[in-house]
């Protein structure tokens, strides 16, 4: 058996669901295999979990005590607005843009693209080139 199938079988044998040959074959590939021999024993500790997990009783009005402190929480959000006047919102944002603009206009100066193509490429009437769908197979 390989670990691949391996651990297939000790994700099924969680929930039960193999036969005596297969748990045989497992048990002989975890004694000789290292790192499915740690998934196997994590896997067991999981199942046992969740097997006392399903044991334990909670009390009576948990659900009311929880739902009770949820809604008694007042989450109290600061805002940091008042730091700048109402009356400057208008102001800040249009000099954002302006600046944004300049900014972008100068960059856009600054990077010239001063290449030369050559003639051929220029004068090049790509209308009359043939489309390269055709060659493709879809």
């Amino acid at each position: 058996m390989d670990c691949i199938s391996c651990r297939e079988l000790i994700n099924m044998y969680g929930t039960k669901r193999l036969t005596a040959l297969q748990k045989e074959e497992l048990e002989f590939h975890v004694n000789h295999c290292k790192e499915c021999e740690k998934i196997y024993r994590l896997e067991g500790w999981l199942v046992t979990l969740v097997e006392q997990e399903k044991s334990w009783a909670l009390s009576p009005d948990f659900t009311y005590r929880i739902m009770n402190e949820i809604s008694n929480h007042n989450i109290q959000v600061k805002n940091f607005a008042p730091v700048i006047p109402k009356y400057m919102h208008k102001a800040i944002a249009v000099f954002l843009l302006l600046f944004a603009l300049a900014s972008g206009i100068l960059m856009g100066n600054l990077y010239s693209n001063n290449k030369q193509y050559p003639i051929e490429l220029v004068l090049l009437n790509d209308a009359k080139l043939e489309s390269f769908s055709k060659y493709l197979a879809y």
